[in-house]
């Protein structure tokens, strides 16, 4: 088993597989993981792939291009980048559905498509890894859950666009859509470890969500949502408290959910999701689902805890690899937020995990919400988080 990763920011999409190529070699993989800026055609994408290379593919926009790392060169905002995984002992497979108003049905579809290709319709994957439009991503997970009988981390992000305008894609080897459910299937030869955190801490302000509908917070401790949102930020939304786009403004200050309360996790975790916009009746938009009766605690950021925080992630899942297995590349599902907070910053920490970890094949996709699996056996979709995946051998 080993893994290469490559990168291209040629236009057209014929001129940037002539450079991917040269950098893989014409071998297929098992397996191709995919992130692109979403102005590509993911189509046009996809059957560039498949007529260079012949395998199982999953993939997805990404906030402004991708991360890369190799031993060759590094970049924050690849327009196209590729991790292959090739792995002549193990199997792999990728399935898709359209939702089309039922993501349970559609993830149920695409869980059984992908197991298929993979050769093994009857036993579990070490890892399924998964491109999801936004919207619909705890019923999803819940589904595979149900589905995998909670034995399986599912990990994944979904997918983004450069300005919220709902132009993101998931790709498979058969197509890309911007509704569909894509699913790959791992069956490695070698190990595989994982985290997913944020670089977040509590703060003193915490109150009970008493009205709430899908991803809307209507009140607060019984009080409207962005009144009191907006006393923990001291008035900072006052020009956006009877309706308005907060997006930009809340980078630094989502709401937390403590899921230590069960179980075994670790002390301190915290479930995060991201304020969109407030309504007209002081509710509050989100990027996840918060249900009546959970508490919800304000969360503080900053550039230095986003970046000391991601390298200390990578860390964690380096060391949970088993030993005496090598690191041979590693996946991160990164915060488009977050990415947009570090601004000019991207770069340098880039920079700082190539170095850290002596160029690593890396690809790193930034996303509108992440899915991670955590210390209670339970995979969840957050906002402002990372997860990291290493792949050993």
């Amino acid at each position: 088993m080993y893994i290469k990763t490559a990168t291209s920011d040629q236009i057209p999409v014929r001129k940037a597989i002539l450079e991917l190529a040269e950098q893989l070699g014409t071998e297929s993989p098992s397996l191709l993981i995919v992130y692109f800026n979403a102005n590509i055609n993911g189509r046009a994408l996809t059957t560039a792939l498949n007529a260079q290379w012949q395998c199982p593919l999953v993939g997805a926009t990404s906030h402004r291009g991708a991360m890369i790392i190799n031993a060759d060169e590094q970049a924050s905002n690849a327009c196209i980048s590729l991790m292959a995984i090739y792995d002549s002992q193990g199997h792999y497979g990728v399935g898709a559905s359209t939702i089309q108003g039922k993501p349970q049905a559609a993830a149920t579809k695409a869980f059984e498509a992908a197991l298929a290709q993979a050769g093994d319709s009857q036993g579990m994957p070490a890892l399924l890894w998964c491109a999801l439009p936004p919207g619909n991503e705890e019923s999803i997970l819940e589904q595979l859950q149900e589905l995998t009988q909670y034995s399986v981390p599912i990990i994944g992000g979904s997918s983004a666009d450069n300005d919220i305008s709902g132009l993101w894609q998931q790709i498979y080897q058969e197509g890309a859509d911007s509704g569909q459910i894509v699913i790959a299937a791992l069956f490695p030869s070698g190990s595989i470890s994982y985290t997913c955190d944020s670089g977040y801490t509590p703060t003193q302000h915490s109150a009970v969500v008493t009205k709430a509908h899908g991803r809307v917070i209507y009140e607060l401790d019984n009080k409207p949502a962005a009144m009191i949102y907006n006393h923990w930020l001291n008035g900072q939304l006052n020009p956006m408290i009877n309706g308005g786009d907060i997006l930009a403004l809340t980078t630094a200050y989502p709401l937390g959910r403590n899921i230590d309360s069960t179980a075994n996790t670790a002390p301190g975790r915290y479930l995060l999701c991201h304020p969109d916009s407030i309504t007209e009746n002081q509710g509050i938009t989100l990027f996840a689902t918060v249900a009546e009766g959970e508490t919800v605690t304000l969360m503080k950021g900053s550039r230095h805890t986003l970046i000391t925080h991601t390298q200390k992630m990578i860390d964690d899942a380096l060391a949970q690899l088993p030993k005496p297995a090598q690191p041979l590349g590693m996946v991160m599902i990164y915060c488009a937020g977050c990415a947009m907070a570090l601004d000019g910053d991207l770069n340098g920490l880039t920079a700082s995990i190539a170095q850290a970890h002596q160029k690593i094949p890396l690809i790193g996709n930034y996303t509108y919400g992440e899915q991670g699996y955590f210390l209670d056996n339970r995979s969840r979709h957050g906002n402002m988080m990372t997860s990291v995946v290493v792949f050993g051998h």
